[in-house]
């Protein structure tokens, strides 16, 4: 197996991502299932991402909820969150409405991304 035992400066990870992406543009970052994202495709989507949430105003600080399954959505919402200098907020796609609504009422996320705006009704949600 080849490595790349680069060692990257102090940055965050969206940042990491980028600078990886420019060592290594055509190595895999990620795979699932029959999809495989090159690091400079996941650093363009998630790029791409960045700016659609900055567009619905999260910022540096803020906290992000990422409602999505398992596969290539959540690790470019994930990184477009990171290279914010958000936090993203992880929970399961799978999670009935109530308890859902519970966490989402508990943890007060600036945005939420992911599932239908029916599921969250009063609350600022990006449908993916």
């Amino acid at each position: 197996m080849e490595t790349d035992n680069t060692v990257a400066p102090a940055m965050g990870l969206g940042h990491l991502l980028t600078h990886q992406a420019g060592l290594a543009p055509d190595r895999p970052a990620i795979t699932f299932e029959d999809v495989t994202l090159t690091r400079a495709e996941l650093d363009s989507a998630a790029n791409r991402a960045a700016r659609l949430l900055a567009a619905h105003g999260v910022g540096q600080d803020d906290l992000v909820a990422i409602v999505l399954p398992n596969g290539p959505q959540h690790y470019i919402a994930s990184f477009a969150v990171w290279k914010l200098g958000a936090t993203p907020m992880p929970l399961s796609a799978k999670l009935p409405d109530l308890e859902l609504r519970a966490v989402i009422e508990l943890a007060k996320p600036k945005l939420i991304v992911g599932p239908s705006a029916e599921r969250l009704a009063g609350w600022q949600v990006l449908t993916h």
